[in-house]
């Protein structure tokens, strides 16, 4: 009785996917705020229940056994599943079973995902969506099976209780207004950048280098304009105000088209801008999951609007 009572108790299986995750008692009892002794008595008394090891803790590092690895992909689906539900319960919230709740930045909504979820709608205009921005510091893969079905953002975080796909890669590219370019330009080399005011998307700062073949620049160090909305910074550099370094193609695509920008700097290239969704493990191995169907034509999709987008950008978007 007392070994079902372990066995059949949420919490201790929490604790384990959570020692799982650390790969560390020590780890696992700091982010949970607890005795590391306590920690480690309750996964061993979850293993003397079971009749079984669920980690080997012979080496440096504490490891899955064989039989750890298939408790925690069997048992990872059902705490998700139990959180969401316990987090409806508390809320009052009946969920529409067609909406989708993501969470994104708001340079990948201006950049993808508003085509996304419009054509996705064509298929199936039964589903709706409950998009929301989140912000740099926000603890929000916490939401993840509390409500939010999705997460899209351009970092990518390991973590084996979550299901992490690669969903998008955008090519970056430095646009200006053709106003701003016959004025001041030309633009062929990243040095001739500094000749006017900058701007560029604050979470990637980081990724500003620019290639040409073996040869690689530094970016810019300073900048006059940053924000997390690439889309502002597009209609920035549209208005003549300066040239914004690292715009997602597919933004600029649309501007170019308007002629309202036209691509600096054409032969020197920079790092992708890649965006990951984050989903439940739950959600992922159920083939009949809304979400893995959105995620999946989320892939597809990219590919087509990235190929359009390319085509305007390395043709028509080329500053004389």
């Amino acid at each position: 009785m007392v070994k079902n009572a372990v066995v059949e108790n949420l919490g201790a299986w929490k604790l384990f996917v959570q020692v799982a995750g650390f790969r560390s008692f020590r780890s696992a009892a700091k982010a949970l705020d607890a005795d590391p002794s306590v920690v480690s008595r309750r996964i061993a008394q979850l293993e003397e229940a079971l009749g079984f090891r669920l980690f080997d803790t012979s080496g440096q590092t504490l490891a899955l056994t064989e039989n750890g690895r298939r408790a925690l992909c069997t048992i990872s689906p059902l705490l998700d599943i139990a959180d969401k539900t316990f987090a409806d319960i508390r809320e009052g919230v009946v969920r529409p079973k067609r909406q989708l709740h993501i969470l994104a930045s708001a340079g990948f909504q201006n950049a993808f995902l508003w085509r996304a979820t419009a054509r996705f709608r064509l298929i199936h205009p039964d589903t709706s969506f409950w998009i929301e921005t989140f912000r740099q510091g926000d603890s929000f893969f916490d939401q993840l099976g509390h409500g939010v079905d999705i997460i899209v953002t351009s970092f990518r975080q390991e973590n084996p209780n979550l299901y992490l796909r690669r969903v998008s890669r955008h090519p970056k590219v430095c646009v200006a207004s053709p106003a701003l370019v016959e004025r001041e330009g030309p633009f062929e080399k990243p040095q001739d950048l500094g000749k006017v005011p900058l701007s560029a998307n604050v979470h990637f700062l980081r990724s500003i280098s620019f290639r040409r073949g073996d040869e690689v620049a530094d970016g810019p160090r300073h900048f006059a304009m940053l924000t997390d909305n690439s889309s502002f910074l597009a209609d920035w550099a549209a208005a003549g105000c300066g040239i914004f370094v690292g715009c997602p193609s597919t933004i600029a695509a649309d501007r170019i088209r308007d002629r309202r920008l036209v691509r600096v700097c054409k032969d020197w290239s920079l790092p992708l801008l890649e965006g990951w969704a984050y989903a439940s493990l739950a959600e992922a191995m159920n083939p009949n999951s809304l979400i893995v169907t959105f995620l999946d034509f989320l892939e597809a999709l990219n590919r087509m609007v990235l190929e359009d987008a390319r085509t305007v950008v390395d043709t028509a978007g080329d500053a004389m």
